[in-house]
């Protein structure tokens, strides 16, 4: 095997000295890089494009006090190492403009840190995803599909998962940080955080909703698997069909995160009504004791506040016990341990039907697997109403399920995914949707 065909080593590579500085350039260059395109985006740089005095001026405006007297000599070095994965130099007009590798960094950077979120957005680009994909008649469009099309879906949809994880954290900063605050601005705070945190739940509800066309996706790409033979395409569409159980997974993360902060917050208010109380009902006394008198050794309140008793006298009860050993329980006759024939052929028999119940659900169970291995796919949910009409036995559909839901779990070559938001109702028997994929 020549050099030229060996394959890449990324670790190996990133590891290298030079490769590591010029990918991740030192952070006085990188601040002043982002200064610069900072100012492209307010429209101080027009056309991306700049020279020399106006990196100068980025060290000095971003590194105070290091670069008022910097050396000619490491000033060139800084931008030299820059110039192979970030800035790009035209020599005839002594220009800079920033490559494409920096201009995904800073990109990535703004998307970061403005966090905004947009479910309608990711709902469209899912629709014409699915759109593209039936469209595609050759392995050569579903390669220019998984390259383009989809390339260009997953770091979208990865951007806003990433945005209401990063949403929650803000909230849990918020919270602590109320912790501290007066009762007051304590109350009112968390009162904006709880609508904050309802925000954050329908914005989870909408991205499922925009997420629901993963199964048509996964559908229409296990059509396109028998027909292709090309070992890296069918690698690429595995990563596909991975990929939306790994969002979903995601977002059900997200939903432990909110479930979790629900009993924070009651314990908060709780805990900023209760001296709030406490102060109002001592108040309260106060008034009543002031402003009280005796009148014939009765308390007369005022403002007409009707006295009340405070001491109620309880009356005297008789209590007659019953004597154990008064009236002795009658001796009962122990019952005989007598067996007829008929009563242990009836066990035998049920025995028997249990040991033929659970060879049924063995046998309905490694074909289900066995299938799955072969399509890759298998939709139990019709699998559980062709049991119940083939075998006349809805138990045995049911204990099947059960079996399936409590071994797959525990495997790595097989997925079990529930979709309760789509219920199938046949002679009424209602399920949710169920699916077993092949995970190798």
């Amino acid at each position: 095997m020549t050099q030229e065909q060996l394959p890449f080593d990324f670790i190996r590579e990133v590891q290298k000295d030079s490769n590591f500085a010029a990918l991740f350039p030192e952070e006085q260059a990188m601040r002043a890089m982002l200064w610069i395109y900072g100012k492209m985006m307010t429209g101080a740089i027009p056309g991306e494009r700049f020279n020399e005095e106006m990196i100068y001026t980025a060290f000095q405006e971003t590194n105070r006090g290091q670069y008022e007297r910097v050396p000619a000599s490491k000033f060139n070095a800084l931008i030299s190492g820059l110039q192979y994965y970030f800035l790009r130099y035209d020599e005839d007009e002594q220009i800079y403009t920033f490559r494409d590798y920096a201009k995904n960094i800073f990109n990535a950077v703004l998307t970061t840190l403005n966090g905004s979120f947009n479910p309608t957005e990711i709902e469209i680009i899912c629709t014409k995803l699915y759109e593209d994909l039936v469209q595609c008649g050759s392995t050569k469009e579903l390669e220019s599909w998984m390259h383009l099309n989809f390339s260009a879906f997953e770091p979208k949809m990865n951007t806003q998962v990433d945005n209401l994880d990063r949403y929650i954290d803000k909230t849990v900063r918020a919270i602590r940080e109320t912790a501290q605050l007066q009762e007051g601005d304590a109350l009112e705070t968390l009162k904006n955080i709880n609508v904050e945190l309802e925000k954050v739940r329908e914005y989870n509800l909408e991205l499922r909703a925009a997420f629901s066309l993963m199964k048509e996706i996964n559908r229409e790409l296990n059509k396109h698997i028998n027909g292709i033979e090309n070992a890296e395409l069918l690698d690429n569409i595995e990563k596909v069909r991975q990929y939306f159980p790994h969002v979903k997974y995601r977002l059900d993360l997200i939903d432990k995160k909110l479930d979790r902060l629900q009993p924070r917050m009651r314990q908060l208010f709780s805990g900023l009504n209760k001296p709030l109380f406490n102060t109002k009902v001592e108040k309260f006394l106060r008034f009543i004791l002031v402003n009280a008198h005796l009148e014939q050794k009765n308390i007369v309140f005022p403002l007409g506040i009707t006295s009340f008793r405070i001491f109620q006298q309880t009356p005297n009860f008789i209590l007659v016990e019953r004597k154990d050993d008064l009236f002795p329980p009658m001796a009962r006759k122990r019952p005989g341990n007598d067996q007829s024939e008929e009563h242990v052929q009836e066990i035998h028999k049920g025995l028997n039907k249990k040991i033929v119940l659970q060879s049924q659900i063995d046998k309905h169970v490694q074909a289900i697997l066995d299938k799955c291995r072969r399509d890759g796919e298998v939709l139990f949910s019709s699998y559980f109403f062709q049991i119940i009409e083939e075998e006349n036995s809805f138990e045995l559909a049911v204990r099947v399920a059960h079996r399936l839901v409590r071994q797959i779990p525990y495997r790595k070559d097989f997925n079990f995914v529930v979709d309760n938001s789509i219920p199938i109702q046949i002679n009424g028997i209602t399920i949710w949707e169920m699916i077993i994929m092949n995970c190798r």
